[in-house]
């Protein structure tokens, strides 16, 4: 069964890395200020971890239904995680985001 794990994490220098590794291999990797507000708010990291959040269940489903499931290039993921999961992840997007609390 192949592993995928997709992280946005808070690095030593205050700014975000957003990381696709696959089977211990880096797919892609890149760093993010992260710090600006939505329209609705949230910080950027904060979406920005629900849609990771998101895509590493949508990866985790993938490879329940095929183990052998993996993304060949980069290319591949970036159809993966396209504007299509975008919009889908917006209408499921309370599921995945931290919001502040109250």
């Amino acid at each position: 069964m192949n592993k995928i794990n997709i992280e946005f994490k808070k690095n030593s220098k205050g700014t975000f890395d957003f990381e696709v590794n696959q089977n211990g291999l880096i797919l892609f990797k890149k760093e993010y200020q992260a710090s600006e507000k939505t329209e609705s708010g949230l910080t950027q990291a904060q979406v920005f971890s629900g849609y990771s959040n998101y895509l590493q269940g949508l990866a985790n489903e993938s490879l329940a239904k095929n183990p052998d499931f993996k993304w060949d290039t980069f290319d591949d993921f970036k159809k993966f995680a396209g504007a299509k999961t975008q919009h889908m992840f917006w209408a499921v997007s309370d599921k995945y985001i931290d919001y502040p609390k109250a």
